[in-house]
């Protein structure tokens, strides 16, 4: 078991400037840090809130019950610390993708599928053929996204042995418009049944929409007028959700859009609005490109974004509510403290920290917190030892693949990473 490291680093990060907000009460943008989208990651990890981490399944090894795995998914972290992830698996030379729960609490790491029950002819049935993505909503249902027979997407639900069907192609938005596509990887659940996702409407419409109890509406369409000015234009960012306080109903979301006015971050609650980034001091060119990939979100409304500052990469924060101050801005060419040489999409936590996975100097990955007290923490191991979910499993030293990093806001995360050679 390896106690988690905490390197109080004074921050002096080349690199990064962080905006952060005061408060009321989630590959996209890097597909690999350092450039590429090579998936060279053959083990799943579990980092969880007490610093114990472990290996939970390896890619091409026999492991308890579990079928031969040839692919990994990208992992997601429920609030419990239980991780739910994609496996892949060859049938008839054909790959099918497995849903499997590694389990936390007294029984951490021991993994499990999850099996997709049948529909009963009420629906097509999914056929789960690419990575599905799993996470659990607030009541513990499982949401997915496949294809289903009729080779059409559609957005899945698990709960209490039974499957429902949320979402699926054809589907209206209240003007009468149909869903015509449903963006791989793009579901997000916040609610017991609700998600939020990228999609494509009548007339090839790329979209962000929301679906609850309410039906299927869109929050924002390409081709409409933007909250704060300008026309929505196409590649919108991956959506984040959850139930706002002080209020237990209702939805908060938060995404990145393009427009004929600029970059924008955008929140919806009830209605859209543009959280205005202007007027920050990070040099001539300001803000000039954020992340498409999913922002940090809280209920208070805190967000974190990566982005850019002329070619250099930041990580940003504000609030909903339009309040924020500048905590820290470092010097690029600090000669005191680490260099983080790229970061990736954050994560907010309830402690008021920012998660996120970065890499240093030194090109080497890793998954940092930024403390509310202005400290930096390195939460991985240059050469973390693992211990094994299973008996089977040896430990083993590995990399950390810092953009796959999926964390719950209680601060459990997961990672996909590589056995080191001789390891």
């Amino acid at each position: 078991m390896n106690p988690r490291i905490k390197s109080k680093l004074f921050i002096a990060i080349g690199a990064i400037f962080l905006l952060a907000g005061a408060s009321s009460s989630s590959h996209a943008f890097v597909l690999e840090l350092g450039g590429g989208a090579a998936n060279r990651s053959n083990g799943l990890y579990l980092h969880n809130r007490d610093g114990r981490e472990i290996e939970l399944v390896e890619v091409d090894a026999r492991q308890d019950d579990l079928p031969i795995l040839s692919d990994l998914g990208q992992p997601s972290v429920s609030d419990d610390g239980s991780v739910l992830f994609g496996g892949m698996v060859f049938e008839a030379r054909m790959p099918r993708w497995i849903m499997f729960r590694a389990e936390a609490g007294d029984s951490i790491g021991r993994v499990a599928r999850i099996s997709v029950p049948s529909s009963h002819g009420a629906f097509p049935e999914p056929v789960v053929n690419v990575d599905p993505r799993p996470e659990v909503d607030a009541a513990g249902g499982v949401i997915f996204v496949a294809r289903d027979s009729s080779n059409s997407e559609a957005i899945f639900r698990i709960a209490e042995g039974e499957l429902s069907r949320l979402v699926a192609i054809g589907d209206k938005i209240p003007d009468g418009r149909r869903l015509k596509h449903i963006e791989f990887g793009s579901v997000t659940s916040w609610a017991p049944g609700a998600c939020a996702f990228i999609g494509f409407l009548e007339g090839d419409k790329q979209a962000e929409l929301i679906f609850s109890g309410d039906g299927l509406r869109a929050m924002a369409i390409e081709g409409e007028a933007a909250a704060g000015g300008g026309v929505f234009k196409k590649n919108f960012g991956l959506p984040a959700a959850v139930s706002p306080l002080p209020r237990a109903e209702g939805t908060l979301a938060a995404f990145t859009a393009r427009t004929t006015a600029g970059e924008g971050l955008f929140v919806y609650d009830s209605k859209l609005e543009q959280v205005p980034l202007s007027g920050m001091s990070c040099g001539k060119a300001g803000l000039n490109f954020y992340s498409t990939g999913r922002p940090g979100l809280d209920a208070n409304g805190r967000i974190a974004l990566l982005a850019q500052c002329g070619t250099t990469p930041v990580l940003v924060s504000a609030d909903v509510y339009r309040r924020r101050e500048v905590l820290v801005s470092t010097n690029p060419d600090a000669q005191a403290g680490p260099v983080l040489a790229s970061v990736a999409d954050p994560v907010v936590l309830n402690s008021g920290a920012i998660l996120f996975g970065g890499s240093n100097a030194d090109r080497r990955e890793a998954v940092y917190e930024l403390t509310s007290g202005k400290t930096l923490e390195d939460l991985t191991m240059p050469r973390a030892e693992a211990l094994p979910a299973a008996d089977t499993l040896e430990s083993t030293k590995h990399t950390v693949c810092a953009v796959t990093m999926s964390a719950n806001r209680n601060g459990d995360f997961a990672y996909l990473g590589s056995a080191l050679p001789g390891n």
